[in-house]
């Protein structure tokens, strides 16, 4: 084999402190410390873990449900009309 010329960027450690920095960030990510420093810092709000924002993503899925349910019935009413023989060019258009 012959002579290897590393960048002197990963010669210089990267190789060491980078997987430690890695173990580091997955620890702080087990304990939650990224939410723990933020209400320490008083920005609760950007913490979903309340009631509220539940309520709030509960309240978001009922309205994509409704939003799909009537675009159901709209396609099965077009549909009763088109067997009736009905034009609805004009409708579908607006």
């Amino acid at each position: 084999m012959g002579h290897m010329d590393v960048i002197s960027f990963i010669s210089n450690g990267f190789n060491i402190y980078f997987p430690i920095l890695i173990l580091l960030l997955c620890a702080a990510t087990y304990f939650r410390l990224g939410s723990r420093v933020l209400t320490f810092l008083g920005f609760q709000q950007f913490i979903g873990d309340d009631d509220m924002t539940q309520e709030l993503i509960d309240e978001g899925k009922e309205l994509v449900k409704r939003g799909k349910l009537n675009n159901k019935c709209d396609v099965l009413t077009v549909s009763y009309y088109y067997s009736l023989g009905h034009d609805l060019s004009g409708i579908l258009t607006q």
